[in-house]
């Protein structure tokens, strides 16, 4: 199988994408990559292993100048169609990927990833998605909730032959426990947050755990995209002593700052359409440094990590829980049931999974 991953140009900045399209790469050594950019974007970060074949497709007419874009797709694709159909499979890895649709033969065998759920991103998005839908692709999606609610409440009158599960991941050359000092004696009691700050996290919550948990020192990591009461919520919270915002932080720097915590708490909402499609990759970074989670039962992505995870339904519980958290782990045995539990979905098994997946539905077209 001569299979061809397209991505966008800012992919390979995600620790956890590049580890695990790379993981493809070498299990699969028949792979090629694209990058997709405008020709005065963002930069691409080419492969750490340098025998992994990419190319880098440029677009002219991708920002500001979009109404050039079906010239200049029309010109571009007579080259495009005929590299992109040299491949017998083709991994779709975003909805604005549909413009390549038109240059995919219909013999083709195509793969969508489904990582978010598009109708709550844009319009266009959603729209794009169902074209490429259309074309009844294996899709892979990051959740369960993805896997059945979001396909069945938005794509029913599609027909969709083949749907994988194939949840997140951690790079565990990036997210390594033994990389760092992690003692029970040399941390202070930190409970952290990492991820971009949106409309959609739960500071009702914050303000609630952080207020009845004194004693700990709430650190909050991310670039801050809040708006309106949002916004208002968390300028209050950060008056209290025991929290502080640290601001944006580059994703090469957050693994040293993580093995700092002892618990890492999940903040979304669980009372939102949004949260029962959530597939959270936090919380594998957090396992991998042997650290706890803490989390609002949103649905079934926690079932995997055992007594790693600490659930509640509501905001005492989850005080509760942090207090429980932090107090296992001090135990090193359990920091390494945390290490053992990311290391099940490792990056690597993630790409043995596709391989595994995308090959058996060819066998049967």
């Amino acid at each position: 199988m001569r299979l061809l991953i397209i991505l966008s140009c800012n992919d390979f900045d995600n620790f956890t994408r590049r580890a695990t399209v790379e993981a493809i790469c070498e299990q699969h050594p028949n792979t090629t990559i694209i990058f997709f950019t405008g020709i005065k974007g963002y930069p691409v970060k080419k492969p750490s292993n340098p025998e992994i074949r990419f190319k880098i497709f440029y677009g002219f007419s991708l920002g500001k100048f979009r109404k050039w874009r079906r010239l200049e797709l029309f010109i571009k694709s007579f080259y495009w169609k005929s590299f992109i159909n040299g491949f017998d499979t083709i991994f779709l890895t975003d909805p604005n990927q549909d413009i390549f649709l038109g240059m995919i033969n219909n013999n083709k065998k195509l793969a969508y990833l489904i990582r978010d759920p598009s109708v709550f991103l844009s319009k266009k998005n959603f729209e794009t998605e169902r074209k490429i839908l259309q074309r009844d692709p294996h899709v892979f999606a990051i959740s369960k909730g993805l896997c059945k609610e979001y396909l069945h409440n938005y794509y029913s009158d599609l027909k969709l032959s083949n749907i994988t599960y194939w949840p997140n991941t951690a790079d565990l050359v990036v997210w390594n426990y033994d990389k760092y000092n992690i003692t029970p004696t040399n941390q202070k009691l930190i409970v952290g947050v990492s991820g971009n700050l949106t409309d959609w996290l739960d500071f009702d919550l914050l303000d609630y755990v952080v207020r009845n948990n004194p004693n700990y020192h709430f650190a909050i990591y991310g670039k801050n995209e809040l708006t309106g009461k949002a916004l208002k919520d968390f300028e209050n919270l950060l008056k209290q002593e025991n929290i502080r915002y640290y601001g944006y932080v580059p994703f090469k720097k957050i693994p040293e700052i993580v093995s700092q915590w002892k618990v890492g708490l999940v903040l979304g909402r669980k009372d939102t359409e949004y949260s029962i499609y959530w597939g959270n990759n936090k919380i594998y970074q957090f396992t991998a440094l042997g650290k706890p989670f803490v989390a609002y039962y949103h649905n079934d992505e926690y079932e995997k990590f055992g007594e790693a995870a600490f659930l509640a339904n509501n905001k005492e519980e989850y005080s509760e829980q942090i207090k429980r958290a932090v107090e296992k782990s001090f135990d090193k045995n359990f920091q390494r049931y945390c290490v053992q539990r990311a290391k099940e979905n490792s990056n690597t098994i993630r790409a043995q999974q596709f391989i595994s997946a995308i090959t058996e539905s060819t066998k049967k077209t």
